[in-house]
């Protein structure tokens, strides 16, 4: 269970940490291997003042720097780790900043409506509807879930990351190597002619990073618009309309955090049954903040679950790269993808032209996925091709619920203090209960009908149910040279020791033979794992946990540290004290020393 000061430097204000700032030889404790050089870079939430829920947070971003050969003050002095924490210059913020009040509507909590009670609530949701009649309605730029290495000519060279969210404009520059926000990098509709209001804060990274595929949404009567651009050169984030999916309720379109991709040419998006409730969207109307009964109101944040629609899985063809030549990867990386991943025959790029539609009629809820790869067609027993999805999937949305500020901060007592569950289906005290398991979609049964989708099989978990710790799984990733092979063994995971009601460990999963490994470092919170290869050059062997997983966590004293696991052994070789408190991490990655110089990444 982590303790309260583990919580409250979880949800506690990111003190600003120009930089990077060279750290004391004793701020390492263990041994850094010598071949990991580069930064680990991640945002998330810094300022929670006022906000409801742990996906509130105005931005900050934050980098850590390990055997960079330099303390970054530019006189040639070495530091074996360096630190570097700064906030988003967004509107968000300076409007908070101004005026001391949330001024956009985020994931769960609203601006104050004026005057206080239904009037302003009225006037507040007529507003709201004013502005989407018109298309252009007032969402949030607080980019604070996801960073993805890019490379803008106008940048002069110099390695940049996008700061993104849940809305086109939550889109920000930031300096890879200061921090510092470059500036506002919203999509111009118009131009490119994709439209939508909202996207997801999980752009795929295709062709070794240099092509990024995502969607936007349009509502009501709209759906999923597909989209892919490229990450450097002169097209750098310039998007190019793909493909288009219709809602499957007009009125309360899906909410959809993130989709599985593969370079054989798909993109999977998976929608469970949870529908966004767009007067408690505009207004926040939910049970939770109203305490209860509240006609119209939701009861997982501003959506609706309705399980008895199952959840339709959509696949979508993507174009084959521009030129032969995209498909080189550099440090053999593209050779060894190359080897591993089968062939799609000519006939059946042909048929897959259109988006296929498939029906789970057992709901579960996503937010996050592991490896997507394809199987080809088996010629000696006559199998189609298929293609296998990994997925993060609880029964229900409660997770939604969990991890709201006030069970989260609650969760320091004893668990027989507490009252109360965390709404439909929430366990009372214990955070909610997860999977890791496989999506099997068989693509030659698809229908091109999105009302009619063909029927598919739930997917099938890939550990042990009476594996250790087996019952949640999150954040899931992989070694990335082995992202779209049929062949890949393992998958690490932010993971649960109960009892507690949010993560608080890290776990290696073997899908080969459904066991798992954990570390922990009790009354601490960890997040999202990163795993680092360690290539050939380094003296790498190529096996699949040869190399490191990196991840935050917060202490159990309070303040922070990164720590080092040997991802083949499964024990922590070393860890970094942060000279400032990290709030809650989500999502970031590995710059390599030579990719960061370059404006590349892992």
């Amino acid at each position: 269970m982590p303790t309260d000061a583990c919580r409250a430097t979880l949800v506690g204000a990111a003190r600003e940490v120009p930089g990077p700032q060279p750290l004391p030889p004793s701020a390492v404790q263990g041994e850094l291997p010598g071949w990991l050089r580069g930064a680990l870079v991640a945002n998330g939430g810094g300022d929670y003042d006022g906000m409801l829920h742990l996906f509130d947070g105005l931005a900050s971003v934050v980098r850590v720097g390990l055997n960079e050969g330099g303390g970054g003050d530019g006189d040639g002095s070495k530091s074996i780790a360096t630190f570097a924490q700064r906030m988003l210059r967004t509107q968000a913020r300076e409007r908070k900043a101004a005026t001391g009040k949330v001024a956009y509507r985020e994931f769960a909590t609203s601006p104050p409506v004026d005057p206080p009670g239904l009037a302003g609530e009225a006037r507040a949701l007529f507003s709201q509807l004013a502005q989407l009649a018109s298309g252009s309605p007032q969402f949030t730029d607080n980019a604070s879930v996801n960073l993805i290495p890019v490379e803008v000519p106008a940048a002069g060279g110099r390695p940049l990351l996008l700061a993104v969210s849940e809305t086109p404009g939550a889109s920000y520059l930031v300096d890879a190597r200061t921090l510092e926000t470059v500036r506002h990098a919203a999509p111009d509709a118009e131009a490119d002619g994709v439209p939508g209001m909202l996207t997801t804060a999980h752009p795929a990274r295709l062709r070794g990073g240099r092509e990024l595929v995502n969607f936007t949404r349009t509502l009501p009567f709209g759906g999923m618009h597909v989209y892919r651009m490229a990450s450097s050169g002169r097209d750098a984030l310039k998007r190019e309309a793909v493909a288009f999916i219709p809602d499957r309720r007009k009125m309360s379109p899906t909410w959809v955090h993130d989709f599985a991709a593969t370079d054989d040419g798909y993109a999977v998006i998976v929608e469970p049954p949870l529908y966004m409730n767009l007067a408690s969207l505009m207004i926040g109307g939910d049970r939770q903040r109203k305490g209860g009964i509240v006609p119209g109101a939701s009861d997982f944040v501003f959506m609706d679950w309705r399980p008895e629609d199952g959840v339709r899985v959509a696949v979508v063809p993507l174009p084959a790269a521009a030129a032969a030549g995209e498909e080189e990867e550099g440090e053999g990386e593209g050779a060894e993808k190359a080897a591993a991943a089968p062939a799609i025959p000519k006939q059946q790029q042909q048929q897959q032209k259109k988006t296929l539609y498939f029906l789970v009629p057992q709901a579960f809820f996503a937010f996050h996925f592991g490896n997507c790869f394809l199987v080809k067609a088996d010629a000696a027993t006559g199998g189609g091709p298929q293609l296998c999805v990994d997925v993060a999937a609880y029964d229900d949305p409660a997770i939604l619920n969990d991890l709201r500020l006030a069970p989260l901060l609650a969760g320091g007592r004893p668990l027989g203090e507490r009252r109360g569950g965390h709404g439909p289906g929430g366990r009372s005290g214990e955070v909610s209960r997860s999977r890791y398991a496989r999506l099997t979609i068989p693509l030659d049964r698809g229908s091109t009908d999105p009302s009619s989708p063909a029927p598919l099989a739930p997917p099938v978990p890939l550990t042990r149910p009476d594996a250790p710790d087996a019952d949640f799984a999150e954040f899931p990733t992989l070694n990335p040279r082995f992202r779209g092979r049929a062949d890949s063994r393992y998958a690490y995971v932010l993971n649960a020791v109960r009892p507690t009601n949010m993560g608080n460990a890290l776990a290696k999963l073997d899908l080969a033979t459904g066991e798992s490994k954990t570390w922990r470092e009790p009354g601490g919170a960890p997040g999202e794992p990163v795993f680092v290869p360690r290539g050939a050059a380094e003296g790498g062997t190529g096996a699949e946990d040869d190399g490191v997983v990196l991840a935050f966590v917060a202490a159990p004293e309070g303040g922070s540290f990164v720590v080092v696991l040997d991802a083949r052994e499964w024990r922590e070789v070393a860890r970094v004290r942060l000279p400032a408190g990290v709030p809650y991490r989500f999502h970031g990655g590995w710059m390599p020393a030579a990719a960061a110089a370059a404006g590349g990444g892992a």
